[in-house]
């Protein structure tokens, strides 16, 4: 499917946070090519990648939003004043005391705390995390779901993953797990 960078970038510059942005297809991985949006927002904004999302969510099709959103304080301008799309950060390659650590708790959170990376190609997940706020799609969470079953015999529904953290995902998986149920719906 062909995605229209500029399309994508006019939406995010709608909100009225937002000063300037660029948008990018990259391939973090072979195989797993991504939308990546850099964003400058307005002094004492305090938006968040879910506030992001909502926002373009409303303006474009699920396909065309971006994976990982990164708040930068410029971006990089090439010698004759046009944007350095190569010089823009890879996602996960800043400084991890930036973010919040917040360990998975033992049981089901270090269980799917074990398969997102692997799935979604980052070094370290948060309980905290929002599967999507950190790159995850619907491909990624048909991934997640597959091993999910293997390694733990719990049948996710991929709605699950929708708007939660990994440790209210981790407690909706030992809720189900503990009525003996198979299979969990979206919650």
């Amino acid at each position: 499917m062909r995605i229209e960078l500029g399309e994508v970038e006019a939406a995010l510059r709608a909100h009225n946070a937002v000063r300037a942005c660029a948008v990018i297809a990259r391939e973090l991985q072979p195989g797993d090519n991504r939308l990546l949006a850099y964003v400058i927002v307005e002094e004492g904004s305090d938006l968040t990648v879910s506030d992001f999302r909502r926002f373009l969510r409303k303006r474009l099709p699920d396909t065309m939003l971006p994976s990982f959103f990164m708040t930068v304080d410029a971006l990089p301008m090439t010698s004759s004043g046009k944007l350095d799309r190569k010089a823009l950060p890879v996602p996960f390659e800043t400084d991890a005391a930036e973010t919040e650590n917040e360990p998975p708790a033992p049981g089901s959170e270090t269980s799917l705390a074990l398969i997102w990376p692997d799935v979604l190609r980052v070094s370290e997940i948060n309980a905290s995390d929002n599967f999507f706020d950190i790159g995850g799609s619907s491909m990624h969470a048909l991934s997640v779901v597959r091993k999910s079953e293997q390694e733990s015999g719990w049948r996710m529904d991929p709605r699950t993953l929708f708007y939660q953290s990994l440790r209210q995902i981790a407690g909706r998986a030992e809720e189900i797990l503990a009525n003996g149920t198979a299979r969990a719906g979206a919650s």
